[in-house]
């Protein structure tokens, strides 16, 4: 995990990577801290990559998604 964002009393876990295409062992370190209380949601975002939710349910997106979600205030 390399940014944790606190939104009130919730948190978002945010795994960044340079690749453009999902890769699960990606996900460990998200897959990890998924049972942390607090925790809403998990992201793993990519410089381009198409958006998905993996089984475990992490969220899988592009880094022009992630500011769009940021700038709506979506996150």
């Amino acid at each position: 995990m390399d940014f944790l964002l606190r939104r009130g009393k919730r948190f978002v876990a945010i795994e960044a990577k340079a690749g453009t295409r999902f890769r699960p062992e990606d996900a460990k370190g998200l897959d990890a801290i998924a049972e942390l209380k607090a925790l809403s949601r998990r992201l793993l975002v990519y410089a381009q990559c198409p958006r998905l939710t993996t089984a475990s349910g992490v969220e899988v997106l592009g880094f022009d998604a992630l500011i769009e979600t940021l700038h709506r205030e979506r996150l």
